[in-house]
């Protein structure tokens, strides 16, 4: 079986000691970083097959070691942990394909089903050269964190419409 390696960023020490508990009984290969600068420098050392990355951190935030990995070309699933609201990394998370951004506190299902469910989307295997047609050439729109965005600011902009509308009706 081929293990995947795994990069576990938090600077909580704690936290680095369960996930590698957790990741390893699942036989995934995981480093540990607790640290933006020794992340960083990990990432120089060897690529990795998904990173569980925490969003705050004491030196800085796992948006910046997303932004490393994306900037060195990795393609890899990023899964952002935050014990903070989601709110304001979501635009930032968006433009760096963060597979998905899980609360603190999590459970053992959480954390390994999130892995699972990002590595095998990482796995598909792409169409071969000799089937694409050209119609499969156009543009296609992505349907992920962008579109569940967009769905939600939408539904809340036509709900203020409806409660505006029903208020003007009610209230002249």
């Amino acid at each position: 079986m081929n293990m995947h390696r795994i990069l576990v960023l938090d600077d909580d020490i704690g936290v680095c000691t369960v996930l590698t508990r957790i990741l390893q009984d699942q036989r995934y290969d995981v480093y540990t970083s607790q640290s933006v600068i020794s992340a960083a420098e990990t990432l120089t050392e060897r690529s990795f097959d998904a990173y569980l990355l925490d969003y705050r951190l004491a030196d800085g935030t796992g948006l910046q070691v997303a932004e490393k990995v994306r900037q060195q070309g990795s393609n890899a699933p990023i899964i952002l942990i935050s014990g903070y609201g989601a709110t304001d990394i979501a635009a930032k998370a968006v433009t760096l394909d963060i597979f998905e951004v899980l609360q603190k506190p999590f459970t053992r299902e959480t954390i390994c089903n999130a892995l699972e469910r990002a590595l095998s989307h990482a796995l598909r295997k792409p169409v071969s050269v000799q089937q694409i047609s050209e119609k499969d050439l156009s543009p296609k729109p992505r349907l992920g964190i962008q579109l569940r965005a967009l769905h939600v600011i939408l539904i809340v902009i036509g709900l203020l419409l409806v409660a505006l509308c029903l208020f003007l009706m009610f209230y002249r």
